[in-house]
Formats: C-alpha cells, sequence, structure tokens
C-alpha cells in the first residue's frame, strides 16, 4: 500500500494524472479506505486526496478522518510524552476540518494535558533540553502565589543566579538529566567545556534566563489567565504602587506644565502586549501574537524608566557635551548605587537580568530595536515575556 499511495500522490504532483483520474482510481480500488504502515506517505496521500476533493467539491470529511487517524498512530506510541503535542494539534486540526466538533474538543484536552504534564524533554532553547518536571516547582512557585504579579517583579528566584554558566547554575546535572548542545552559526556542534572556556559567563544567561524564567512562565500563562490574574489591569494595579505610579521627573516644560505619571504612557502598550500574549495562550487554532508595536513601544518605555530611576538616584543621564549617556553605562552605575542605607538600590540578579537583556554582552534588545536590528521572528511570546518582565524589574528599583 505504501508503494501505491507514493505512485498515485508522484502521479498527481507530476501531473501524470488529472484530479478526476486519481478520484477514479482511488474509489475503484478503496484506497481511500485504508492506511499504510508508513506514516509520511499516509500523510502525503490523504493530503493530496483533501485537495483534489476540495477542488472537485466533494466531501472531504471522511479524508480527514484517515488524516486523523494517521496521526493516532504515532500518538498511540507515546500517549503521554511532550514530543507528541504536534501531532496532537495535527490531529485537533484535521477533525475540526472535517466536522467531528466533539473529537476535535476531547483532541484539544489531550493536546494540553500533554504540553503541561508530559513526561520527556521540551527544547527551551536553541542548545538545552531540559526534563519537563524539572519547571513544576517554579510553576507553583507562580500560580499559587497570592499576588503572582508581584512574584514575578520580586522573587528572584526566577533568575539564574549571578555566576551561572551553562552548567553551574544546576549544579547536579546528571540526575536532574539537563543536557547541552553547543553548536556555531553553521550548525556545527562544538565541544561544551571549550564553549564554557572561551565565552564570557553573561553568554550563558539567555540559556539559564529561558530555564528559569520564560519555559516556567509560559506553562503557567494558561492557568494565571483563565484566574484571572494576568491581566493588563492587575499588572498596572500593581505598578501603580511603585515608584513608577508616582508624578514623573519635569525633564521637560510639559511636564512641568501638565505633570504624568509613567503608567500614562506605558499604559497603552502595556495593555496591547497583554491581550496579544492571552489571545496566543488561548488560541485553539494555535495563532501566534502580534507583538510588534507593544515590544518596540514598551522597550523603550522601559529605558525611558531607567534613566528617570537614575535622574531620581542623581545618576547624571548626559555627558558634559549633553549627549545622553548610553544605556550600557547608566545600568552599570546603576548596579553600583545604593541608598543612604548601604542597600542595592537593584539586586545584582535584576541588574544582571536587565543588562543581559537590555544592553551588552546579551540580547541588547534595546539597541536592535532602536536601530531596526529585528525582524519579524524577533517578536514572539519569548520576547514579549523578557519585556513584561523588565519593566516589572525596573519598578523595584529603590528611588527613594
Amino acid at each position: 500500500t505504501t508503494a501505491i499511495f507514493n505512485i498515485l500522490t508522484n502521479c498527481y504532483n507530476y501531473g501524470f494524472f488529472s484530479s478526476k483520474e486519481i478520484i477514479q482510481i482511488v474509489e475503484r480500488h478503496h484506497f481511500d479506505k485504508q492506511l499504510s504502515d508508513n506514516y509520511f506517505s499516509n500523510k502525503e496521500f490523504y493530503e493530496m486526496l483533501a485537495n483534489i476533493n476540495k477542488e472537485l467539491e466533494l466531501d472531504q470529511s471522511a479524508i480527514y478522518a484517515k488524516l486523523a487517524e494517521n496521526e493516532g498512530t504515532i500518538i498511540q506510541m507515546h500517549p503521554n510524552h511532550i514530543f507528541t503535542t504536534k501531532y496532537l494539534l495535527e490531529k485537533y486540526r484535521y477533525l475540526l476540518n472535517g466536522g467531528f466538533e466533539q473529537e476535535a474538543a476531547e483532541c484539544y484536552k489531550q493536546f494540553l494535558y500533554v504540553k503541561t504534564h508530559g513526561t520527556g524533554f521540551e527544547r527551551v532553547s536553541v542548545s538545552m533540553s531540559i526534563p519537563n518536571e524539572f519547571f513544576q516547582p517554579t510553576i507553583e512557585m507562580i500560580i499559587k502565589s497570592d499576588s503572582p504579579i508581584m512574584t514575578i517583579a520580586t522573587d528572584d528566584r526566577l533568575l539564574p543566579s549571578d555566576n551561572s554558566i551553562p552548567f553551574e547554575m544546576f549544579g547536579d546535572c546528571d540526575r536532574l538529566g539537563i543536557s547541552m548542545d553547543v553548536y556555531d552559526n553553521n550548525g556545527n556542534p562544538h565541544n561544551k567545556e571549550e564553549y564554557d572556556q572561551k565565552h564570557e559567563k553573561d553568554d550563558a544567561f539567555q540559556i539559564g534566563y529561558a530555564a528559569s524564567f520564560i519555559a516556567p512562565m509560559m506553562r503557567s500563562l494558561r492557568t494565571l489567565i483563565e484566574g484571572g490574574s494576568f491581566t493588563a489591569d492587575k499588572i498596572l494595579k500593581y505598578l501603580s504602587q511603585t515608584w513608577l505610579g508616582k508624578e514623573r521627573q519635569p525633564v521637560t516644560t510639559v511636564l512641568k506644565e501638565s505633570p504624568e505619571t509613567w503608567l500614562d504612557i506605558i499604559s497603552p502598550s502595556l495593555t496591547m502586549l497583554v491581550n496579544e500574549i492571552a489571545k496566543e495562550i488561548t488560541s485553539k487554532g494555535g495563532d501566534k501574537g502580534n507583538y510588534v508595536c507593544a515590544i518596540d513601544s514598551l522597550t523603550t518605555k522601559v529605558e525611558g524608566c531607567i534613566r528617570d530611576a537614575c535622574r531620581h538616584l542623581v545618576i547624571p543621564t548626559v555627558q558634559s557635551n549633553n549627549n545622553e549617556i548610553l544605556l550600557d553605562k547608566l545600568l552599570q552605575k546603576l548596579g553600583e548605587s545604593s541608598t543612604v542605607d548601604g542597600e542595592p538600590v537593584i539586586s545584582k540578579s535584576a541588574y544582571r537580568m536587565l543588562r543581559c537583556i537590555l544592553g551588552k554582552p546579551g540580547m541588547d534588545l534595546r539597541n536592535c530595536i532602536a536601530h531596526g536590528f529585528t525582524c519579524c521572528a524577533d517578536y514572539n511570546l519569548q520576547t514579549a515575556l523578557c519585556v513584561l518582565h523588565c519593566l516589572l524589574k525596573v519598578s523595584t528599583i529603590k528611588v527613594e
């Protein structure tokens, strides 16, 4: 059967048989009632039939039922493994397209369960794989908190340690089942020890941050959204109780005449960002959020807040020639500053996070956005969470 499916698919793709001729052959020999023992051949063959049926305006429900059944052959091998989530989502789409709404709903429930409770490994960065169970304590810390937004803003346990490098941050990696592969830009593998020796520790921040915050946060979002804990109003209410909710420094004549808080200009882009995150997380069709405007706007506001915090702390933000001091240098001065009581104005972990996300070495997000170095792929859920987390961390700066 595999060979027949492949021959018919190729005959159609290369124009040897017309759509009607393919349908006649298939119906005469009942090829549309069976599956071969090859997943990929089945998928190509039945997707071809779905296209033909659509072209000829024939009923497609039976074809989509077979496509869903084909996905099920893979799912049955590892029903609770994180690897099967993509097959469950494919099966859900086929069932929905075939008009099997009840079966599709059940399949989507299984997809959500495996995605959040599945065993095995899920890639959290281009170079690291971590057992899904590793994130559970952090997930529970977030979703069971009395104030998840405050926890995200203030709890530095969600950040990698100050001196972490890819393996040191986890301690006993063999016990946890953590593995890491290092590749260059061309996909060539490299020795991990050489990587650790030749790269600065801050280069490892993105790996540690993905494991300590981004991955657990992504797994917490659905629960937080459904429980009403993750909304723009909740975040703005929390921020209103921080220094960002107080009157801005009057650095322009307009601000002198018409005082405002940072929330007045943060609110629109923050609301847009949170709404797009909620749309992506709750979408049944796997729709992605459109984060371009929200991330661009909010990133520049985060820099503005940092510069305002420096002014509060009497840290100069301009040079003697009246040019702005670069953000990297301001962050360094901020990290070195203390309150009158001798306490750091920002924790070491939070300072390092802001520097590694917004500046260099690290993601250099502020510079990439300001100079148009970003592309569509950069505006994703992970980056949206990074920017939101930066804003919440900036709100913890002790400016008084």
